[in-house]
């Protein structure tokens, strides 16, 4: 069984509220639906939260909003202090991706309240859709963590416990995933290639594919998709052109 957790400084963490009351977690776990672990493995990641509670709490004083702030921000200003904080690090700690955000929301005022919005969906994807990839002409690039914003905003998009409430929006996503990809590809044009904002200008594919088998397609010959995890594996490497893969997506998002 490997560790699933770091204690890392800059972490922002907490745990599961229901474990002091079995009643309720019996009827529904929020670790379980997070990651979809069971049994021991349930047991082991459920003991080592427990582990790292007091630094959870304590980075999570200092690097993000307070609850009254969270609760008072409208939907669009409490995804760019949850962006801005910083707290996103905990995250990128995980394979599982599933882990880090469930691990953070339970401590991060920012991203529990955002979870808990009715319109969750509708602001984080229009979050998605208007970031000003261009750092020339976005002032607040660097302040809301400029190449990492998309990036951070796809692992809220992806996160088990919400995922089926973008369900009917995948197109949407999807083309708002190409528009991004194509303003990368232009803002790197204007810089010398050592000083590119985005490396080899990503597209983040396995999420388009778990998109494109939400909206009941069938992927690619020799693709699969892990139902825990959402990881894409494939019987032979991606395409290396990531354009034809945006291309792809166009296709079936059109």
């Amino acid at each position: 069984m490997k560790k699933y957790l770091a204690i890392v400084g800059l972490s922002v963490v907490s745990v599961l509220a229901c474990i002091a009351n079995p009643g309720v977690q019996a009827q529904h776990d929020a670790l379980a639906e997070a990651t979809g672990y069971s049994g021991e493995d349930l047991k082991d990641v459920r003991r080592e939260l427990v582990e790292v509670l007091p630094f959870d709490k304590e980075a999570a004083s200092r690097m993000d909003i307070s609850v009254q702030k969270a609760k008072a921000l409208p939907t669009a200003e409490l995804i760019r202090a949850f962006v801005k904080s910083g707290t996103w690090v905990t995250i990128l700690l995980y394979d599982d991706t599933n882990l880090g955000v469930y691990r953070l929301s339970q401590a991060s005022p920012s991203l529990s309240e955002l979870l808990s919005r009715k319109d969750f969906a509708t602001g984080i994807l229009k979050a998605y859709s208007t970031f000003n990839v261009d750092p020339k002409s976005s002032p607040e690039f660097t302040k809301e963590n400029g190449v990492m914003t998309l990036k951070i905003l796809e692992y809220l998009m992806a996160y088990r416990p919400v995922f089926s409430g973008f369900k009917g929006r995948e197109k949407e996503i999807l083309r708002a995933m190409c528009r991004q990809y194509w303003a990368m590809k232009r803002v790197n044009k204007g810089y010398a290639e050592k000083d590119r904002p985005y490396p080899e200008c990503p597209i983040w594919a396995s999420f388009g594919y778990v998109l494109e088998q939400q909206m009941g397609l069938s992927l690619p010959a020799g693709m699969r998709i892990d139902p825990v995890t959402k990881s894409v594996y494939t019987a032979k490497p991606m395409p290396a052109n990531l354009d034809e893969i945006v291309k792809h997506f166009e296709a079936i998002s059109s």
